[in-house]
């Protein structure tokens, strides 16, 4: 959420197994995460369990800023694949100088598993990936609910002075532009 004075807020709504550790804190009402679920049990692997060890971690809640200024936040749900599809937002904002809508529309790939997954609108591309980076497999990025392959981003900015909102076109999300 970024309002017309810039005070903004993000966050990950995402939650491992749709619903944590099924703990939640009795003092603040905080669901606890189920982030033990994000190791991998397979021993000397780079994320393996291990005492002393914390999981990675995929939430990505993003605040930017343009000169000093609060400008965007940015958040999305979708696991693991939260990085990429944060990342890929903040690049077509900032380098491609895109919309909001623009930003959430652009196709979208996900290099977070061993497979590496690429929005169905860039099947053309297929042929020329596929040597060299191993196994690609195209997903439909109409999403309902859980089950999605891809994160489903949202992003409400401010540019000189008029706030914007936008959701992720393919999901049934709802983003608002505070005035």
């Amino acid at each position: 959420m970024v309002d017309k004075d810039g005070m903004c807020a993000s966050l990950t709504h995402t939650a491992a197994n749709h619903c944590g550790a099924k703990v939640v804190c009795p003092r603040t009402g905080f669901l606890l995460d189920a982030a033990m679920g994000w190791f991998n049990a397979v021993p000397g692997a780079a994320n393996s369990i291990a005492g002393g060890k914390r999981p990675l971690a995929n939430m990505g809640p993003v605040l930017m800023t343009r000169d000093g200024k609060p400008y965007a936040a940015l958040g999305a749900p979708g696991g693991r694949r939260i990085i990429d599809a944060v990342v890929q937002v903040i690049i077509n904002l900032v380098e491609r100088d895109m919309s909001p809508a623009e930003a959430l529309q652009a196709p979208r790939i996900d290099a977070s598993g061993s497979t590496l997954l690429i929005s169905e609108r860039l099947r053309d591309l297929m042929p020329g990936l596929e040597k060299g980076l191993g196994p690609i497999a195209t997903v439909g990025e109409q999403h309902q609910g859980y089950g999605y392959e891809l994160a489903r981003p949202n992003l409400a900015l401010n540019r000189e002075g008029q706030s914007h909102a936008a959701a992720d076109p393919f999901s049934e999300a709802y983003a608002w532009a505070v005035k």
